[in-house]
């Protein structure tokens, strides 16, 4: 089925709009060209909006398991794109509309689910994993020690299969954000550890809430304790993970990731080589929170980054900031709403275009006025952090 995808022939943003001027009497003053091209990309946006929502409802009616509620993304995690830009030096940086700064990397929707089937799959194994060990008692699981020797085969075979699912997809290392790229470079040479490498990065990449994670507890590795005791710092820094969750369910995960992790390095000396090697060659200026990242971690829930238990200064100023914009769009929202809803009511009543236009200037002036609102209550922080 075949139908066309939404065009960025004009470039509606240079479209300036005046105030109190209707759209219609100001889209009469257009060339004719540009209202045809405006005209044209509003049809294919329609007609991509409809085949879009054609194939969800289809999806729907086929799923034996509807969605549920963890599934769906609300309001406050959706913010519509402004533009994506390829810097020189590397990375991609996204635009969006609630937020100052861009956000490192584009989640595109094929990368997301490849990295998404890999996520469920080993939280189904580690909690299966768990509720079997944790039925035995400390003797019994002592015995199954031993195992770990065969266990060596089943996580190379576990790399294996999880890379052949990424490997079609892995995106061009200078496409990665400054972390992963100083994390790509940073493996050793080697078939094993390039599929590790792969896998890691692009988990990472395409998945913020283990990125965001992992730069907040890897800014604080201690390089001399990982040569002294590579195994003791990396358990330390995963129970520095665990104090930071916020939920039981992601706890317990790394509990599980930590036992496991402790007692399987032992054996596997290569692996934990690779892993020491790794974080030794690693850059930490180029790991640690930027303030375009912990813009982005600010309104995450579900853990507890170092960054906002002890802020400095500058840390309370952007914490402050991204509330201040946060209710900004929440009034602003409220605003449009309204407005959409006045709008509606003054067409049922055939109110003319005039009453309309009269309409649009108060919900115009309402929205500048929160607008100025805001700069005032910013340069107010500003000026507070700056004396």
């Amino acid at each position: 089925m075949a139908f066309n995808e939404p065009t960025q022939e004009v470039k509606l943003k240079e479209i300036q709009l005046k105030p109190g001027t209707s759209v219609a009497e100001q889209v009469a003053q257009m060339p004719e060209e540009t209202v045809n091209q405006i005209l044209k990309q509003a049809g294919d946006y329609a007609d991509y909006m409809k085949y879009t929502g054609l194939m969800n409802h289809i999806a729907e009616e086929m799923r034996e398991i509807p969605y549920i509620p963890s599934e769906q993304p609300s309001k406050t995690d959706t913010s519509a794109l402004l533009k994506v830009e390829f810097p020189n030096e590397g990375g991609v940086l996204t635009y969006m509309q609630k937020y100052r700064t861009p956000y490192k990397g584009y989640p595109h929707h094929e990368f997301v689910e490849k990295i998404d089937i890999i996520k469920k799959l080993n939280r189904a194994m580690l909690s299966g994993l768990y509720h079997q060990l944790k039925r035995y008692n400390k003797v019994k699981f002592l015995t199954l020690l031993p195992g770990l020797w065969v266990a060596k085969d089943a996580i190379r075979a576990w790399v294996h299969a999880f890379y052949r699912t990424v490997e079609r997809f892995r995106i061009k290392p200078k496409r990665y954000c400054t972390f992963i790229r100083e994390l790509h470079g940073s493996f050793p040479e080697g078939e094993f550890e390039g599929k590790i490498r792969d896998l890691l990065c692009m988990i990472l990449e395409f998945d913020n809430a283990y990125r965001f994670r992992a730069q907040d507890v890897l800014s604080e590795l201690s390089k001399v304790s990982l040569v002294k005791n590579p195994i003791k710092e990396l358990v330390r820094l995963i129970d520095l993970l665990r104090s930071r969750e916020k939920t039981q369910e992601i706890s317990d995960t790394w509990t599980l990731v930590r036992s496991l992790l402790k007692y399987y390095l032992m054996f596997d000396r290569k692996l934990l080589k690779i892993i020491q090697v790794a974080l030794l060659r690693i850059d930490l200026d180029e790991v640690k929170l930027t303030d375009e990242d912990k813009t982005y971690c600010i309104p995450r829930t579900d853990y507890r980054f170092g960054f906002m238990a002890n802020p400095t200064e500058k840390d309370s100023e952007l914490i402050e900031l991204r509330k201040l914009d946060d209710e900004l769009n929440s009034r602003l929202q409220v605003i449009r709403k309204e407005s959409s809803e006045a709008h509606e009511m003054e067409k049922k009543n055939g109110n003319s275009l005039e009453k309309i236009t009269e309409l649009d200037s108060k919900y115009q002036d309402m929205m500048d006025k929160e607008i100025e609102k805001h700069k005032e209550r910013e340069n107010k922080i500003l000026a507070t952090v700056m004396n």
